[in-house]
């Protein structure tokens, strides 16, 4: 079974911080997919990408207009990094 996301974190700079079941986290910058004109277009907004729920089971993120990525694809894509890189990781203040 491919793990799943049990914790996404916004950072700064359209980027998330994710933990996954294996205790692998990953930060994925959400900036490279945004594209005018399509759903993930709303990401620009950072209020907007703080909205972000984790679907049930941890499969995928998910966005109020629709906008959904897979758990697997974002962990692809993500850099990986240390537990201490992760603590020291700027979030966006709510």
């Amino acid at each position: 079974m491919q793990p799943r996301i049990l914790k996404v974190t916004v950072l700064t700079n359209q980027r998330l911080n994710l933990l996954y079941s294996n205790s692998e986290s990953v930060v994925v910058d959400l900036g490279r997919v945004i594209r005018v004109g399509n759903l993930a277009a709303a990401l620009a907004d950072e209020s907007f990408i703080r909205k972000v729920k984790i679907s049930h089971g941890g499969g995928a993120l998910l966005w109020p207009n629709g906008l959904e990525f897979c758990a697997d694809a974002l962990r692809m894509q993500g850099e990986k990094i240390t537990e201490s890189e992760s603590l020291s990781i700027t979030t966006l203040t709510h």
